[in-house]
């Protein structure tokens, strides 16, 4: 018998003692799935088709064989993972799905090194003006989505670029630049990925809300179109400050104040945050709230906007824009738990600009 034909099995047997009765036995069970799936195996030749498929899917290339083979083997243990988190949710365990996405090939230690891009570098409280009074009186909504007052750009992918402050800090930008202009104009993270260094930005190496929005008070910031993304570090092409994206002031919430960040996104706009990505099954969401009691409100690793809060099957949610292109998520967003004490710190590190 082969390594996959025991993961089936074990995976069967779970679910037969699971409708004889739901307890702890369940998760204990899963703990002993894990130990019959061996770390290091063949590729399994029934999933020649589902790899070759998903390979074309993504466009994914690879130098050799030797490779491929190390992907393959990364790929079937992120299907596994899926398997189990999905029989899980079946069976009332999560209140979110996973699905095989683009990461699938990827470690955890990889998106993080070239897909996050977090560095908390000057964003502290003793640099930044503090949240105005009416946002601290505001009477938000029960719920928002930036995206019915049109003033949401398209979902874009920072590639292998730790640029994800630089999507985070330009997305809430565009939606005040369309509340006081009336026209939504997508602007340039790659003008923050090659300019911002002077005020304590690192490239596609990393950077922060508070050097993000000090240059763009400084130096407005250029149209997408022209200053093109490219997902690599390069010289300035900046000449002269620029008459658009010009950020007035910007201000950063207390910490872990979800309350304030509601009052923020419900009456302001998409609110920049940073979080918690490192968890498997964020790479791997595909629909539901997103909740994982182990995620982190303090290893904050990756920049994401906050569009919107709402409610579903009785699980209240931020609505979260990412960095990592439509084949992430729900056509590139998730749902992320609110009111569940911070969780994965999305309170922890939250900015807006005003313009």
């Amino acid at each position: 018998m082969n390594n996959y034909c025991i993961f089936w099995l074990s995976i069967s047997f779970l679910y037969l003692v699971h409708q004889e009765t739901m307890g702890p036995s369940s998760i204990c069970l899963v703990a002993l799935l894990s130990l019959l799936i061996p770390a290091h195996s063949a590729p399994d030749p029934t999933l020649d088709t589902h790899w070759q498929l998903w390979v074309k899917t993504h466009q994914k290339s690879y130098k050799d064989g030797e490779e491929e083979r190390a992907r393959r083997t990364i790929w079937e243990e992120t299907l596994k993972f899926i398997t189990v988190h999905n029989l899980e949710y079946s069976l009332g365990l999560h209140t979110y799905e996973v699905g095989m996405n683009h990461l699938g090939d990827m470690t955890g230690e990889e998106v993080a090194a070239t897909m996050t891009g977090y560095t908390d570098s000057g964003d502290s409280l003793d640099n930044v003006v503090h949240v105005p009074k009416e946002i601290l009186e505001a009477l938000p909504p029960a719920s928002k989505d930036w995206r019915t007052k049109g003033c949401v750009t398209p979902v874009r992918s920072q590639g292998s670029c730790g640029s994800c402050y630089a999507f985070g800090a330009v997305g809430a930008l565009e939606c005040q630049w369309k509340r006081k202009t009336g026209r939504l104009v997508t602007f340039s993270p790659q003008e923050l990925v090659d300019c911002s260094y002077t005020v304590g930005n690192n490239g596609c190496k990393g950077g922060g809300s508070n050097a993000s929005f000090t240059y763009m008070k400084k130096y407005g910031v250029m149209e997408e179109s022209a200053y093109p993304y490219t997902g690599k570090e390069a010289q300035c092409k900046k000449e002269k400050p620029s008459n658009v994206g010009v950020v007035k002031q910007f201000y950063r919430l207390p910490t872990g104040n979800e309350v304030l960040l509601k009052k923020a996104v419900g009456t302001v706009g998409p609110v920049y945050v940073a979080i918690d990505s490192s968890r498997q099954g964020f790479r791997m969401y595909k629909s539901g709230v997103y909740y994982d009691p182990y995620c982190s409100t303090t290893s904050l690793s990756h920049v994401v906007l906050i569009v919107g809060y709402s409610k579903e099957n009785g699980q209240y949610y931020w609505l979260v824009k990412n960095s990592w292109g439509e084949y992430f998520g729900d056509k590139g967003y998730i749902k992320m738990a609110r009111k569940r004490n911070n969780h994965c710190g999305i309170a922890t590190r939250a900015a807006y600009p005003v313009v």
